[in-house]
């Protein structure tokens, strides 16, 4: 074995560049009895990989394999190979919602929504590995109506069906179109009702058709030969095809899922509640990806696997599938508690806040009981608050000084010609009280 090392070479690289792109709309306003909300958005992402392979030894393994090829001779034009790939995804959406009460009934106002969405979706990509090109082009339009409606039943406190205390029912649809699928339709319903105060009981059943991913239905097909792969049925280690991509054969997923909910709240002082909360999901035709490939796995989907005659595994396809139903079911329950932790100033500050609340209260009470207009309350400011206390501690020794200062100049006696007056200064706000002594001429 020869090896010749040559030079001028730097290190095998790769590059990478993202650009995103984002801008959203957000309109909302009323309309007599309704609220409007239009939302848009648009999102874009460019990404472009440049990855380095080294050289082009083709031309020379093809000399050294014909017996022409001189180690010590000239190499050629060795040129560095490189992967290159890029890929441009860009996504849009509109969607407009109308909710209000078109009507009322004893027990309440009936609450509706309306929602009509569109969304656009767009993904490319250009790739070439290894001197093989490969490219992708996928793409989904959707367009979408759903209703929500909320009817009230039953209302103690409007004197409505008292005996079944509070109790609504909700039922919502949507209808949905995509360009590369077809339709789907979703249909819920449930019910509310809280008999008493403490107890609040939730039901709720939807039918919901889900479709597969666009690249779960377009990716390209991909053929990787040479995969080490262990198979359980003959208990050997294998090299086997591999089969990946898009599976245009894929059918929509239908779910039914039940969910019932019960809050039970004991003490209406205290924050304790206890929750139970119940789900029961069935799925027909869920989409998965490949599992893997069990003997168990091999024997559901014999179509999926190739052998030989001998029964050696030849080829995989491991592209995302259709089960035929899956099944869950879920309880959950747990005690909520909360309790506000407070200290001995907090609680002294919020009963002095109460003891003012209840003086505003009665002196509104009064004036309005005597007919007079309500007394103004007058908030002063805590700045002002902090100074005047400021100033106010400022003063009390300045003015013990000028008592003390008065008292000494009444008792002494008068020098002829002159006397001693006490003259007493007070700066106050920002600046420090002084005392200034003077002596001034008198006449006699």
């Amino acid at each position: 074995m020869i090896v010749r090392r040559y030079g001028d070479t730097d290190p095998l690289m790769r590059n990478g560049e993202t650009t995103t792109a984002n801008a959203a709309l957000a309109l909302n306003g009323d309309l007599g009895r309704w609220r409007w909300t239009v939302n848009g958005n648009y999102d874009r992402t460019e990404t472009s990989t440049r990855t380095e392979r080294g050289v082009d030894v083709s031309d020379i393994q093809a000399a050294v394999t014909a017996g022409t090829f001189s180690p010590f001779g000239d190499l050629g034009n060795l040129i560095r190979t490189a992967d290159r790939a890029k890929s441009v995804s860009s996504a849009a959406g509109l969607n407009a919602l109308v909710a209000g009460s078109p009507f009322s009934l004893p027990a309440g106002d009936v609450s509706t929504s309306f929602r009509v969405a569109a969304t656009t979706t767009d993904f490319t990509s250009d790739s070439l590995r290894a001197g093989i090109a490969n490219s992708t082009s996928l793409g989904r339009d959707s367009g979408s109506i759903r209703a929500n409606i909320d009817l009230p039943i039953a209302n103690a406190a409007r004197d409505v069906l008292s005996v079944l205390g509070r109790l609504s029912l909700n039922a919502n649809a949507e209808v949905e179109q995509l360009s590369d699928f077809g339709t789907l339709t979703t249909l819920g319903y449930g019910v509310n009702w809280q008999p008493i105060t403490a107890i609040r009981l939730l039901a709720s059943v939807s039918h919901e058709e889900n479709a597969p991913t666009q690249q779960q239905l377009g990716n390209p097909l991909i053929t990787t030969p040479f995969v080490r792969t262990f198979d359980y049925v003959r208990g050997t280690t294998v090299d086997v095809t591999t089969i990946g991509g898009g599976n245009p054969d894929l059918v929509s997923s239908n779910s039914r899922v039940l969910k019932l909910g019960l809050n039970v709240k004991p003490w209406s002082e205290r924050d304790v509640s206890l929750q139970f909360d119940y789900t029961d999901s069935r799925i027909d035709n869920p989409i998965q990806s490949f599992p893997a490939i069990t003997a168990d796995i091999q024997a559901a989907f014999p179509d999926r696997f190739v052998r030989d005659a001998d029964g050696v595994l030849l080829r995989v396809d491991n592209r995302p599938i259709n089960f035929a139903r899956a099944d869950s079911s879920q309880l959950r329950w747990g005690i909520n508690f909360s309790k506000r932790v407070t200290t001995a100033r907090s609680r002294q500050f919020e009963a002095m806040r109460q003891a003012r609340m209840e003086q505003r209260r009665a002196a509104r009470e009064a004036a309005e009981a005597n007919g007079a207009p309500p007394p103004v309350t007058h908030h002063p400011r805590p700045r002002r608050a902090r100074d005047a206390a400021r100033v106010a501690k400022a003063v009390a020794p300045v003015a013990r000084g000028a008592d003390r200062v008065a008292d000494a100049v009444s008792a002494a006696p008068a020098a002829a010609g002159s006397e001693d007056v006490a003259a007493v200064a007070v700066a106050a706000g920002s600046g420090p009280a002084s005392i200034t002594r003077s002596r001034c001429p008198t006449r006699s």
